[in-house]
């Protein structure tokens, strides 16, 4: 004989499986759907001296819309464009300047990456740096270097969008997701209601 108030649980204990089980498959498809059109995906750029970094666009994209920012077209490519080139700017002048306390309880600088990060804006945002009169002078050009130039030798990936995921592996995200969300209903198939 069941006691009545097993069948009460059994009833929630299934309504919240399948309540759980809801919400997740919903929390999958908003994430992809996330990735897919607001996040979106991007290229990995490998470019001089062992230097890469990420970005919304290709290098021959960058290249196109380095020459329309100098021409002063406007679009939102241009304005990713221009967010891209800040963020490389705004780590540029972080790495030169800002003092990172070291265990020692001395500081050190970062020299060697505001060189890469240099070297990324020169190559693929000159306009960019051009027109907010960025560009490094002779001095600091001279100063840079010879601080940071033990860096150049050795491979190095910007900060900057680190979080995006890149072209090699957005089949990989979209494989995962898609197993997730055909997968995860499986352990209910057969949960009744007792």
């Amino acid at each position: 004989q069941t006691w009545p108030g097993k069948k009460v649980e059994t009833e929630l204990h299934y309504a919240g499986k399948k309540l759980l089980l809801s919400l997740t498959l919903a929390v999958l498809i908003c994430s992809l759907i996330f990735l897919e059109t607001a996040h979106g995906y991007g290229y990995k750029i490998n470019t001089v001296e062992n230097t890469a970094f990420r970005s919304s666009f290709t290098a021959e994209e960058l290249a196109k819309l380095n020459e329309d920012y100098a021409d002063k077209k406007e679009s939102s490519a241009i304005s990713s464009f221009v967010n891209e080139a800040e963020r490389h700017l705004f780590q540029r002048n972080l790495y030169a300047s800002k003092a990172f306390p070291a265990r020692n309880g001395k500081v050190y600088y970062e020299h060697g990456k505001s060189l890469k990060e240099n070297i990324i804006l020169e190559k693929h945002y000159m306009a960019y740096l051009k027109e907010r009169g960025a560009l490094w002078n002779d001095s600091m050009r001279t100063h840079i270097t010879k601080k940071g130039a033990w860096l150049l030798s050795k491979p190095w990936t910007s900060r900057v969008k680190e979080t995006m995921f890149t072209d090699t592996n957005k089949w990989a995200v979209r494989i995962i997701f898609a197993a997730a969300i055909l997968l995860l209903p499986l352990p209910f198939v057969g949960l009744k209601r007792s």
